[in-house]
């Protein structure tokens, strides 16, 4: 065969420059770094410590338990359904969120002389235990409501005897549905069941 009856190639002639040209845009395509999702986090609210007065008793938070449902900020929507709100998540995983917001508020309500974190190797008069049993966005009603659900109970540091059970509840309501508002609502239901958790156990005699 001479050279001049060969087989030209498949990309000869005015079509290898518009396919080059395809190659790279495709490679540039490719190459592009996705697009980035804003999140909003919620952060518990940090309170100033207020010792108790003289005498007051210490108290020791136990590791939080969570509802196996509970993966992130649960979103129940017009039809009852439940699934994860994707317009925001915690900024630590929730078993510390809720760790660390119940010491701030605990620490910031001057009912304790000592309140210990749940790795702290000291004892006190008692022990709270907490679960959290709902923490989501509800919207089954029309509007968006936050709700943050929490029992646990009271017990004896030395024998776990139990000393006072409670079930309490936070609502608030998002100022709209963009997600820093939700996480604010989240933020606020959180914090008044905190309250209302302490309010439960504050009276309770730990002696």
């Amino acid at each position: 065969m001479t050279p001049a009856s060969r087989t030209r190639p498949a990309f000869a002639g005015d079509a290898r420059p518009w396919f080059l040209f395809a190659l790279l845009l495709l490679a540039g395509c490719s190459t592009r770094p996705p697009a980035e999702t804003a999140v909003d986090v919620v952060r518990p609210p940090v309170g100033p410590t207020v010792l108790g007065p003289e005498g007051a008793p210490r108290i020791r938070l136990a590791g939080p338990e969570i509802a196996a449902h509970i993966r992130g900020f649960g979103f129940v929507d017009a039809d009852g359904r439940v699934s994860t709100y994707v317009a925001a998540r915690p900024a630590a995983p929730i078993e510390e969120t809720l760790s660390d917001a119940a010491i701030d508020r605990l620490r910031a309500s001057g009912r304790w002389s000592a309140v210990l974190p749940p790795t702290h190797p000291g004892r006190a008069g008692a022990v709270l235990r907490l679960k959290l049993r709902r923490f989501e966005i509800d919207a089954s009603g029309g509007g968006y409501v936050a709700i943050a659900a929490l029992e646990g109970t009271l017990d004896k540091d030395d024998s776990r005897d139990v000393l006072h059970s409670f079930a309490v509840e936070g609502r608030a309501e998002p100022a709209s549905a963009a997600a820093s508002d939700v996480v604010r609502a989240l933020e606020t239901a959180l914090g008044t069941a905190l309250d209302r958790m302490i309010e439960a156990v504050a009276a309770v005699p730990m002696r």
